[in-house]
């Protein structure tokens, strides 16, 4: 039996962020992808990637106060190919960006073993 070693990574900086109007919602502009809210809770908001229907794309965003959170990545390309629109609306905000992977595959065989 094989176990994997996750290491996560935690970024944090200044960066920017933007806003465009949507239908019922404002959409959040983050890594030149698009996001939509998901459920809004007690002031935090989940962000999901308007891909998240047609290619499963798993990357989310939380928001809360001038924090941007970002987790998991992108399984296309973006979606946005330039921020010079004047729709968008830019916010300056604190980013922490985390980032999960595989260190190393740890056999376990003579563990269970030695159990037995």
């Amino acid at each position: 039996m094989r176990i994997q070693v996750f290491q996560k990574l935690i970024f944090r900086f200044l960066g920017t962020v933007y806003f465009k109007k949507g239908w019922k919602y404002p959409i959040l502009v983050a890594d030149m992808n698009e996001y939509n809210i998901q459920t809004l809770n007690k002031g935090r908001t989940r962000w999901t990637c308007r891909n998240y229907k047609k290619s499963k794309c798993n990357s989310i965003v939380y928001t809360y106060g001038k924090t941007v959170k970002i987790l998991r990545h992108h399984n296309h390309a973006p979606t946005i190919e330039r921020l010079d629109d004047p729709e968008l609306i830019s916010q300056k905000v604190n980013i922490i960006r985390e980032e999960g992977r595989v260190v190393k595959r740890v056999n376990v065989d003579f563990l269970i073993e030695k159990l037995d």
